[in-house]
């Protein structure tokens, strides 16, 4: 106990010449000058210890002179320092809001190994641990001995989760490391939430995984950690119900689509709106931003239930939005409207779906939108399209019951049916 108290005091002492450190280099001169005045009077500060083991006090200037490699700001980077290490262990901040001042499961005081123990004893109690993806669980649960379905991946130098980044960026993949066949084995549910006054019609991950995105009929749009499904930001102006979301390749900004003919940009980091897009006559039906890019310029990419397609440009430098996108009127008979989009890997080709039984594919090989072809396959809505995450090619679904799976061949594009109506033989 003696050593303990001991050294108590001299992290006191130290923290009072830190204090007066910070301050005597801050507006509040006059209130340093005092603080330290009182520190040299009760002598406070630490002594310096001569070669013989004997104690002498010391003023201020004193122990400035000694300690010439301790910056003015020392006390903030040390603040910062230890709330970063305190975060690595356990979540407790909001996105957007840095503190020391939390409380309870925000508290930079709590004690991290019980905290653990906590999370640890959920998880066996409200979720099957086999359900659970590995990498969370080997977060909360890193000294269980338990199967690490990237351990290969880990081995061999190759980051699982940026590998499927760069799947969906180029259309390529590293040929080692990449998910185990059995990481499929079995999906339960984790968590269910009522976070939305009805229903929910667009959800979606941020580029790290760690939040999930919803869109609701309530006009809302809300951020959740993936973690535990608090509720950590709520992105409120839209008028109308939310179609459509989705968020750049840089993880800082986040697209909104509504029937109230808009499109919202908000900052990630600080949940407000950057801006308001405005060319759409009726509402939204879907967003994308696309990976392609040149320098600084990006696109983003909505359709809507007017029959038009926009092509919105905009700055990853400023994120300023060009107000005036490139349009492209699809209305080959009345009341045709654009229901779903998909970029390819890359962003070179954006396909595109309809309700006049059309597919209409758009190139950015000359760096600006193109309209290359228009095809009518299907006998009803195309109402669902997705890029295949390795090639160009990409699959398209209908009313009608069926899918296609689309390819380029010889300047062509052909198609496979998939018929889901027809069984197999026995």
């Amino acid at each position: 106990m003696p050593d303990s108290h001991l050294a108590n005091e001299n992290v006191l002492a130290e923290l009072y010449f830190l204090i007066a450190n910070f301050l005597r280099n801050s507006p509040f001169r006059e209130t340093s000058d005092l603080l330290i005045e009182q520190l040299e009077q009760f002598k406070v500060l630490p002594p310096r210890i001569d070669w013989t083991g004997a104690r002498h006090d010391r003023s201020f200037h004193e122990m400035s002179t000694s300690l010439s490699h301790v910056p003015p700001n020392f006390l903030l980077q040390m603040c910062n320092q230890i709330r970063n290490l305190i975060e690595n262990q356990l979540d407790i901040n909001v996105t957007g809001l840095n503190s020391l001042l939390g409380i309870g499961q925000f508290s930079i005081l709590q004690d991290v190994q019980r905290q653990k123990t906590k999370q640890e004893a959920n998880l066996n109690k409200n979720s099957n641990l086999d359900a659970m993806p590995r990498d969370f669980y080997l977060k909360y649960c890193p000294n269980k001995n338990y199967t690490n379905h990237s351990a290969k991946s880990k081995n061999s130098g190759v980051n699982l989760i940026m590998n499927l980044f760069k799947r969906q960026i180029d259309g390529r993949e590293l040929s080692t490391g990449f998910i185990q066949p059995d990481h499929y084995r079995s999906v339960m549910m984790q968590k269910r939430i009522f976070g939305h006054l009805s229903a929910v019609y667009c959800i979606c991950f941020d580029r790290t995984g760690r939040y999930i995105l919803t869109g609701a009929d309530d006009n809302l749009i809300k951020a959740w950690s993936a973690y535990d499904g608090r509720l950590l930001a709520t992105f409120r102006g839209h008028e109308k119900e939310i179609s459509d979301i989705d968020i750049n390749f840089e993880n800082t900004l986040l697209a909104s689509g509504s029937c109230d003919k808009t499109l919202r940009i908000w900052s990630l980091k600080t949940t407000e709106c950057k801006s308001i897009l405005q060319s759409h006559t009726s509402m939204v039906t879907s967003i994308e931003f696309s990976p392609y890019c040149c320098g600084s310029t990006r696109w983003l990419a909505s359709s809507g239930s007017d029959g038009v397609m926009c092509f919105w440009n905009w700055n990853s430098d400023t994120l300023e939005f060009n107000p005036k996108p490139k349009r492209f009127i699809e209305k080959s008979r009345p009341g045709s409207q654009m229901l779903c989009l998909s970029f390819s890997p890359g962003g070179l080709f954006l396909a595109a779906g309809s309700n006049d039984y059309a597919i209409r594919v758009y190139s950015f090989e000359n760096g600006e939108p193109t309209k290359i072809c228009e095809i009518e396959s299907h006998t009803n809505w195309v109402d669902s399209i997705q890029f295949a995450n390795t090639s160009a090619r990409f699959l398209s679904g209908s009313k009608d019951g069926t899918a296609k799976i689309w390819s380029f061949e010889a300047h062509e594009l052909k198609n496979i049916l998939i018929d889901g109506s027809k069984t197999l033989e026995k």
